[in-house]
Formats: structure tokens, C-alpha cells, sequence
């Protein structure tokens, strides 16, 4: 017998009730998948409205960005007695909007996959230094809160990026103060710059002084640690070692124009010295 003629069978075994029963209950059992399906749509409707939403706020927000650093862009220009000149730099960029769902995967476990999903081309904005890759100007949204905490809106600021983590952060909107940090430190860093090169300056007469001084011995420059409380910091000294492996060792300073020598130590210290010896050495530095 077929399994037709078997269903047919058994079904003649059944009253007009359990068959009306079973009728309804298919029927149920396929309203209720129709409307999970339906659910299941709707949601996903939602969720596609709300990217959606999301991706004009996100537009217009990079709208107002590029106008805010245009208009900074212009006070960055006309600062008060400001050296500085600045351009505005465009980056282009992708943000992708989705909507994810969850399946169950090979392996037992949930995996993500993407139902929907939208690519928005945008611009992010830099104010740039002309002649300065160091420092440079980032345009960013901030939101504006009540004396209760709220939010109530939100700003066009600047931070002036490559001043160091604290200051960097530091949300601005006026562009004199943005120009004069930048102005302020570019005059630091030039600063510290030429310091360095007179030290080396120095640093190298220094040892050209004392290898004419001591022409039998090794002259070389060291960094010396020094210990201060918690921490410490790395002096530039030079030592004089001599045939007899003793090492004296030299600060220099700079003084009208030329090298002052200065001894502050000896090393190596071991055994028989001649004592009398170093002393004429450091008496012939004095004069």
C-alpha cells in the first residue's frame, strides 16, 4: 500500500471533527510562521529607517564640520600678529551603515551577517600649518550640556594636535588662543633644537681642550646618571682616562665665547697613586 493510500486510510478512521481539528491546527501552525515572517520584516523595516535616519544626521553633521573649518580657517588667517599661514585639508573617507542578524553557524554557535547595509562617502577636516607637518588643527563636534548635565546641543571646536596628550584634548573655539599655542611652540621646539646643536657645539671643544691637554690619554664623552629622589637624568660628562687607567672626569660650560672646564671626579682610584701627579694635572687646568 502507498503512502497515499495509507494517509487516505487513516483518515477514514477519523470523525469530520478531529479532521476539521487537524485542519485548524495547520492552519494555525502556518498563520503563526506567515506572522513571524511578517514580525521578522517589519523589524527589519525599522532597523533600515533608523540607518537610514542615522545616515542623513550623519551627513549633515560633516556638513557643519566643513563649515565650522571654513570659518576657523579664515580667524586662523587673520590672527592678530600671527607668522603663521594655514590651509584647510579634506581626507576622504567610507563609513558603512548596517543591519546585522544572527544565524546559527557549522559549529553550534551564533554567527553575524549582514541583511542590509549602505556605503556613505564623507570628508573629515584638518587645518593644516603651511610649512609644518608637527602641528595641526583637528575640526570636531562637541556637545554642550546644561548646568544639570543634559545635553542641549552641540559646537563646532578645535584641537590643536601635537602639543602632547593633555593639551591636544582640550577643546577650543577661539582662534587666537589656537594660533598662539601653536606659535608658542614651534618657538619652544626651535628653542630646544639649537640648545641641543650649542651642546654638541660645546661638547666637541670641550673634548678637542682636553685631548690637547692630555695627548697620552683617552678622551671621550659619557652620560653620567645621576639620581634625583623618585627618578633621575642623564648628564654629558668627558673622561680623561690616563696610561695609568685613572679617569678623571670633566664637566663644560660655556662662558663668553669660550669652553670652561670644570673636574668633578676621579675614578679608578685602586692600589698605589700618585696623588701628586694628578694634583700638578688639575693645577696645570686652572691657569
Amino acid at each position: 500500500m502507498s503512502n497515499k493510500e495509507t494517509v487516505q486510510a487513516t483518515d477514514l478512521q477519523l470523525s469530520p471533527a478531529e479532521l476539521e481539528m487537524i485542519k485548524l491546527k495547520r492552519e494555525q501552525e502556518e498563520n503563526a510562521k506567515k506572522a513571524e515572517e511578517i514580525k521578522a520584516k517589519i523589524e527589519l523595516e525599522k532597523s533600515i529607517a533608523r540607518q537610514e535616519a542615522d545616515i542623513v544626521a550623519f551627513v549633515k553633521s560633516h556638513e557643519k564640520l566643513k563649515e565650522g573649518a571654513q570659518i576657523y580657517l579664515k580667524a586662523l588667517n587673520s590672527a592678530k600678529n600671527s607668522k603663521l599661514s594655514y590651509v584647510l585639508e579634506a581626507k576622504k573617507h567610507t563609513q558603512r551603515f548596517q543591519v546585522n542578524d544572527y544565524r546559527e553557524g557549522s559549529d553550534g554557535r551564533n554567527e553575524r551577517f549582514e541583511v542590509w547595509g549602505k556605503d556613505v562617502d564623507y570628508e573629515a577636516y584638518k587645518i593644516k600649518v603651511v610649512g609644518n607637518d608637527t602641528y595641526y588643527i583637528r575640526v570636531d563636534k562637541k556637545d554642550t550640556r546644561s548646568r544639570y548635565g543634559t545635553i542641549t546641543g552641540s559646537e563646532i571646536v578645535m584641537h590643536v594636535e601635537g602639543l602632547g596628550y593633555k593639551e591636544s584634548n582640550k577643546a577650543l573655539t577661539r582662534a587666537q588662543t589656537a594660533n598662539d599655542k601653536i606659535e608658542d611652540a614651534i618657538h619652544s621646539k626651535q628653542l630646544a633644537e639649537k640648545s641641543k646643536v650649542d651642546h654638541k657645539n660645546n661638547q666637541d671643544l670641550a673634548l678637542e681642550k682636553l685631548k690637547s691637554q692630555f695627548p697620552n690619554a683617552e678622551v671621550k664623552a659619557v652620560q653620567n646618571w645621576r639620581s634625583r629622589e623618585r627618578s633621575g637624568y642623564y648628564e654629558d660628562r668627558i673622561h680623561v682616562i690616563l696610561e695609568n687607567k685613572i679617569s678623571l672626569i670633566f664637566s663644560f660650560f660655556p662662558k663668553e665665547n669660550e669652553i670652561e672646564l670644570r673636574h668633578c671626579g676621579i675614578d679608578g682610584l685602586v692600589g698605589s697613586f700618585d696623588y701628586q701627579r694628578v694634583a700638578e694635572l688639575l693645577t696645570s687646568l686652572k691657569k
